[in-house]
């Protein structure tokens, strides 16, 4: 039987691919007992930060993300309840600048090296609204074609530059996720074979076709599933989906539907006759004031207008001096919005939400329609811990959303 010095994984990704939210369900579920596989022995860290992230996961919000410039380095001891065999799991960095900048600047963190150190194995997230696609050759010769350039201008110009911080950050998803696993086989310390559960978020978001999760793997990011079936010796390779929230949440942020029968709004705006309207026409751009203008005259914007309005005003949601006592003297404000105006932090987060609640009181006539809202009052129906969704082929328990690292501790 191993114990945990022998069992020790880290969490990998690069930033916004699901490592958060996975770890707010993996830390209610870990905590109860009987709810999963595993159980939890003891926690070496703070749990701070664990309790506010789970706690926002049970409230259907987004969980707040770890900042760049932040080593929240935590790990959890974890004890299989059937056989008994011990895990330590790790999470370095969440934000995942440090794998970003192992690939972008050459660098890695402190406590990102020592547990690189120490690590058997890990559980490495993509995510499929955060990946940047490379240019495929047939689709630009194609698009070439289209514009009417020949074979000859067609040829590519070489042009050697500096390595650029900004430019590699950019650079094809499979691409850096490969350099961060040839990095780690290099290392002198490296264990082979690594054990690595490949985790799909958002799996409810996907359009499956009955594909498996390394299908998905196969098709979007055919470089990163070639490396590994051509490395199974440094490589010991597992796939998973993982639905951590289990669908999409009714956030705060405006959407194009906000904009629907809006014209008795559009008229405040427009006409800056109060304090709030004039300080929201100085915030928007130029773009925002033709579609308010349209909407004031009863015209129909373009879906993409309102879509690029309902941007803006997120953005100025967003905006520390949305609130001031004077500008919404004559506003009278919900009690809900008073408690969460007391109580607001200067997290971006709780700012969003009390800046809808502002803007909805002082504007009456406002769509309060969230986005998603359906997905959401759903979601709510399910216990917490049936949110959760794991697919795969070694997966047991399609609500445990400690599949991964019970495979890892095989």
């Amino acid at each position: 039987m191993k114990n945990s010095a022998d069992n020790h994984f880290l969490l990998i990704g690069l930033p916004g691919t699901g490592k958060t939210s996975f770890l707010a369900a993996l830390w209610y579920m870990v905590s109860l007992p009987d709810v999963s596989g595993l159980v939890l022995e003891r926690l070496d860290g703070d749990s701070q930060y664990l309790n506010e992230i789970r706690s926002a996961w049970l409230k259907y919000k987004p969980v707040p993300r770890n900042s760049a410039d932040s080593e929240q380095a935590a790990s959890m001891l974890l004890n299989h309840r059937e056989t008994g065999r011990a895990g330590r799991l790790s999470f370095p960095d969440l934000s995942g600048e440090a794998f970003r900048s192992q690939w972008s600047q050459r660098q890695l963190t402190h406590s990102y090296d020592r547990n690189l150190h120490e690590a058997t194995g890990g559980v490495l997230f993509v995510h499929p609204d955060n990946m940047i696609r490379p240019q495929r050759i047939d689709v630009v010769n194609a698009a070439l074609e289209s514009m009417g350039v020949d074979e000859q201008q067609k040829k590519p110009k070489v042009k050697v530059s500096d390595w650029d911080e900004e430019k590699a950050e950019k650079s094809p998803t499979q691409v850096q996720l490969v350099d961060i696993l040839q990095f780690m086989a290099a290392r002198n310390d490296f264990r082979r074979p690594f054990r690595l559960a490949i985790v799909v978020s958002a799996w409810d978001r996907i359009v499956h076709n009955n594909r498996k999760p390394s299908e998905w793997i196969s098709t979007e990011l055919p470089l990163l599933k070639q490396f590994l079936d051509s490395n199974d010796d440094l490589f010991a390779v597992a796939f998973f989906g993982i639905s951590a929230q289990g669908a999409r949440y009714a956030l705060p942020h405006f959407w194009s539907g906000n904009f629907e029968n809006c014209q008795p709004f559009a008229e405040r705006v427009c006409t800056r006759g109060d304090a709030i309207s004039a300080w929201i026409w100085d915030k928007l751009t130029p773009s925002s004031h033709t579609t308010l203008e349209l909407l004031r005259q009863g015209d129909t914007p373009t879906k993409l207008q309102k879509t690029d309005l309902a941007k803006n005003f997120n953005e100025i949601m967003g905006l520390p001096d949305i609130y001031e006592e004077t500008r919404f003297a004559t506003v009278e404000l919900r009690s809900e919005t008073e408690d969460l105006l007391e109580r607001v932090t200067r997290k971006e987060d709780e700012r969003l939400y009390v800046s809808r609640l502002l803007l909805e009181d002082a504007y009456p006539e406002l769509s309060r329609d969230r986005e998603h809202a359906a997905e959401a009052s759903e979601l709510q129906d399910r216990p917490p811990a049936h949110r959760v969704l794991v697919v795969g082929e070694s997966v047991k328990m399609r609500h445990d959303i400690t599949e991964p690292i019970q495979w890892l501790m095989h």
